[in-house]
């Protein structure tokens, strides 16, 4: 993580749970946040006044449809300029009890941004609010997009490690 912070790698292989929920997270790990320490966890990717103007925007919009022509273009901007790039998506399965009566919701600051998942505990407690019906709370929904979810078996991970090693070291193939 050191090397990652401090920028002294050429090629960097990096993880994160694909964290979704309010779209500010596209903020949040693709630029350094002003004013917060560097992080493995984000691309730094600051040298796009486009994209930085785009994701500021996205911070201070209020109205959704604006917000989401922002949130779309800045994926098109991202997508242009290709700082980082995903080499898989893992594909999640949890199973709840709607029956059990505890409605996930989603906790301001809490754990993994506060979006409805079993790290985030909080989320499936039962408050007074919501016993007494005064909360309206959305379950969580999973859906099976495996046919959706782009994958990246290991031997093209590793095809990408080797030909990156061949070129740095100058052999040839």
């Amino acid at each position: 993580d050191q090397k990652v912070i401090n920028w002294d790698f050429d090629l960097a292989i990096s993880g994160h749970g694909g964290i979704g929920g309010d779209p500010k997270i596209l903020y949040e790990k693709v630029i350094q946040v002003p004013g917060t320490k560097a992080s493995p966890n984000t691309a730094r990717y600051n040298k796009s006044e486009e994209l930085n103007g785009l994701l500021d925007d996205l911070m201070h919009e209020m109205d959704p449809a604006k917000r989401q022509e922002a949130v779309f273009e800045a994926q098109n901007v991202y997508a242009r300029e290709l700082p980082a790039i995903s080499l898989y998506y893992p594909t999640w399965y949890y199973a709840y009890n709607p029956d059990a009566g505890v409605e996930w919701f989603y906790t301001i600051g809490g754990v993994s941004k506060g979006i409805p998942i079993p790290q985030n505990k909080i989320a499936m407690l039962r408050s007074n609010a919501q016993r007494d019906g005064e909360i309206e709370q959305t379950a969580m929904q999973t859906t099976d997009n495996t046919q959706d979810t782009p994958m990246m078996p290991f031997s093209g991970v590793f095809a990408i490690l080797a030909a990156f090693y061949i070129k740095r070291s100058g052999r040839k193939p």
